[in-house]
């Protein structure tokens, strides 16, 4: 069995970028065909190389879940305001977080706990060769 979960757009680990997530912008989005056992509930395609040090490259596609499990060490999606980022998450308290890509390619980001929400987690990857299926769900109707 598969799943569709809909690619929200480009992923940016640099700097904080717009996206629109709204129910009704995601149906219209391209999606991706996942195991339907997989949690992923939303992918974004990598459009920079912050997470070259962990193998994954331009053109990936990240595929991400909430979790209530912990984050620390983990790749995460990042409200702040209106705007998101891809980051690691290397420290989060009530106070502080502390947002960095490996090796620290790009610099860590010190943000105010307050001002910023955990979207999702990283739960998986597909490479574009290997054998992704993407679709227009308008086209399945």
């Amino acid at each position: 069995m598969k799943k569709l979960i809909p690619i929200v757009g480009k992923g940016y680990t640099e700097n904080f970028f717009e996206v629109n997530m709204s129910d009704d912008d995601l149906m219209n989005q391209l999606h991706l065909e996942v195991d339907a056992n997989h949690f992923a509930t939303i992918a974004f395609e990598l459009n920079d190389n912050g997470l070259a040090e962990w193998g994954l490259e331009f053109g990936d596609y990240l595929l991400f879940c909430s979790s209530a499990e912990s984050i620390r060490d983990k790749l995460i999606l990042v409200r702040s305001e209106e705007k998101v980022i891809i980051r690691q998450a290397r420290c989060i308290t009530p106070d502080i977080s502390i947002l960095s890509t490996p090796g620290d390619l790009f610099p860590p980001l010190t943000i105010p706990s307050e001002n910023i929400r955990i979207i999702a987690v990283l739960s998986g990857v597909i490479k574009p060769y290997e054998g992704l299926n993407i679709v227009r769900v308008g086209d399945l109707v």
